[in-house]
Parts: structure tokens; sequence; C-alpha cells
């Protein structure tokens, strides 16, 4: 990912390059990340208004899959 990019997504809640989309999908994986529990009706509906219902589960799998994966490589990291 270039430089450039990074910096965007640094700043993404304020960037004007990115789509009401790739604001809705950062916001819905940044809570996803932080706290699952606390995901609301409004960041799935914001979401859901642009993948669909199908796009939107495709989409939580793919999260939860990668979740999943990186807390495994972090846990094997430090026990291996």
């Amino acid at each position: 990912m270039s430089q450039d990019r990074r910096e965007i997504l640094r700043g993404w809640p304020t960037s004007e390059q990115l789509t009401e989309r790739d604001c809705a999908a950062l916001a819905f994986t940044e809570q996803f990340v932080l706290d699952v529990s606390a995901l609301n009706d409004v960041q799935a509906a914001a979401l859901r208004d642009h993948l669909g219902d199908e796009g939107l589960v495709t989409f939580v799998n793919a999260l939860l899959t990668l979740e999943q994966r990186m807390t495994l490589e972090l846990a094997f990291d430090g026990v291996l």
C-alpha cells in the first residue's frame, strides 16, 4: 500500500477522497475490531445500503476470518 493511501486511511473519517461506501466499511470494521458487541443497527444498515444483504454477510464473514487469523498469529508469535 502506498504511503499516500495510508495517510488517507489514517484520516478516513474526514477524508474527501473516500466514498460513502468506503467510510461505511471502515466505520463498521473499526467498531468490529474494537468491540464487536457495540456494533449497532445504524452501522450495519449504512454498510448494507451499499453492499446489499448478501454483500453485508460476505463482508462480515471475510472480516471475521481476517480478524481471527490476525489474533491467532499474535497468539502464536507470543507462545511459539
